[in-house]
């Protein structure tokens, strides 16, 4: 199925269900639902009226993000989540989670800085990647945090680098050093260089 065709369908399947949300809230002596939990959910911005009426009451989400092309997220999907959707629900959320597949780091860095939840409890976080030293720092920022799961994180102590790649995606490699040519460099052209995380203290 063509892409636009499952993003449109994926659109108003959310819509469908947040007008039956509204709906129920509309009737007498019922609970108010505060847990949601968004599966399969397409790496693509969601409109703002969309996002405001799925997410109003909600202060338990999950979100298991899903990959339009090449198991590779949009690059504007990260960007997205830390300062639209995110800053939308911080204020009320006691629980969060954020899972998707090698995500967090390349094509484009979750940099969760500037980002707080006041009344957050529970957050988990799966296949998450860090790149960088201060890509975790949002998290120990949580104040009211006191119960942190992490599955399939990986925190990254040497990067190939494909030069072209990397330089089309923009991604973040401020900190890193570069290690002395590699076999791969010099056996793959393509491969730009072989870095290792930054020592603490050095300039």
């Amino acid at each position: 199925m063509p892409k636009i065709l499952v993003t449109e369908t994926r659109r108003i399947t959310l819509e469908l269900i947040s007008e039956a949300l509204r709906d129920r809230e509309s009737r007498p002596e019922t609970s108010t639902i505060r847990e949601l939990v968004l599966s399969n959910l397409e790496d693509t911005p969601l409109p703002k009226d969309l996002t405001h009426n799925l997410l109003r009451n909600i202060d338990r989400l999950h979100m298991y993000f899903t990959y339009a092309y090449d198991d590779r997220e949009n690059s504007v999907f990260s960007p997205y989540i830390q300062q639209t959707l995110l800053p939308s629900v911080a204020e009320r959320l006691v629980e969060l989670t954020l899972a998707g597949w090698l995500w967090g780091a390349i094509p484009v860095e979750f940099n969760g800085k500037g980002l707080s939840f006041p009344r957050l409890k529970r957050l988990k976080l799966d296949h998450y990647i860090i790149l960088r030293q201060d890509q975790f720092d949002w998290v120990l920022e949580q104040r009211s945090l006191i119960d942190l799961q992490l599955y399939n994180c990986k925190i990254a102590t040497h990067c190939v680098v494909h030069q072209d790649d990397f330089e089309y995606w923009g991604v973040n490699l401020s900190g890193w050093k570069k290690l002395a040519d590699s076999y791969e460099e010099m056996h793959h052209p393509n491969l730009g260089s072989m870095l290792n995380t930054p020592h603490f203290g050095e300039s």
